[in-house]
């Protein structure tokens, strides 16, 4: 064969070979540029799901705290509750005593005014007695009624001092009433304000009932996430 036709033929043998080497070249750099790519994607989704995992870690560490605070506002709620209900049981037997004690104040009053009124009788009973004796003295003639004088005299003498023991004995019983009327409205004003504040922790007791239950009902939001929502690793 012709020695030109020779170097024809191994020059294009050599230019294929050299287009098909380029092929496959080209081929390999598009594989490994594709497997490049697909490398960079798959960091990229490894960096957003640690980026997610972490994020829910915060989450579930932010919630655990709250969870924990809220238990713990939950458990010193309950003790107060309990405290309150405690003291709100008290507190009618101690209203009971108040308002007996306040009776026995009112009965002592009562007793006193009456007091009162018996000795202005007597008192004025024995004002008119004292007034007769000493008109019947004054219309006597000396010196023939000296014994009925004297006799007058006597009565007139034990009727006035009875009528001083009464005046000193109205003027404790004015002292007696007194004192009852201030300790009965200080006895009054005790149970005005023992009464307000029975109220007052009913009505703490009912707002503390409330709240209980919201906080358990936040306990069980809070909770139970816990085990649902924890990222698998």
């Amino acid at each position: 064969m012709d020695p030109a036709i020779l170097g024809w033929l191994g020059f294009a043998l050599a230019a294929a070979a050299s287009a098909l080497l380029f092929q496959r070249l080209r081929a390999s750099e598009a594989a490994v540029g594709a497997a490049r790519a697909e490398l960079e994607a798959v960091r990229s989704e490894r960096e957003a799901i640690e980026k997610r995992l972490e994020q829910a870690r915060g989450e579930l560490r932010a919630r655990g705290e709250e969870l924990a605070e809220l238990r713990k506002k939950h458990e010193k709620l309950k003790k107060r509750a309990g405290e309150s209900l405690e003291e709100e049981k008290t507190l009618p037997a101690r209203i009971r005593a108040l308002e007996a004690e306040l009776q026995a104040e009112r009965g002592d009053a009562r007793a006193a005014r009456d007091e009162i009124v018996r000795l202005h009788a007597d008192a004025e009973r024995l004002g008119a007695e004292l007034a007769r004796e000493q008109a019947r003295a004054a219309e006597l003639v000396p010196p023939g009624d000296d014994a009925e004088l004297e006799g007058l005299r006597r009565h007139a003498s034990d009727a006035e001092t009875r009528r001083a023991k009464l005046e000193t004995e109205l003027e404790s019983a004015r002292r007696d009433v007194t004192k009852y009327k201030g300790r009965w409205e200080t006895l009054d004003k005790a149970y005005v304000i023992l009464r307000g504040e029975l109220e007052l922790k009913k009505d703490e007791a009912r707002a503390q009932r409330v709240e209980l239950e919201r906080l358990r009902t936040l306990e069980v939001i809070l909770a139970a996430p816990e085990t649902d929502a924890a990222p698998k690793s």
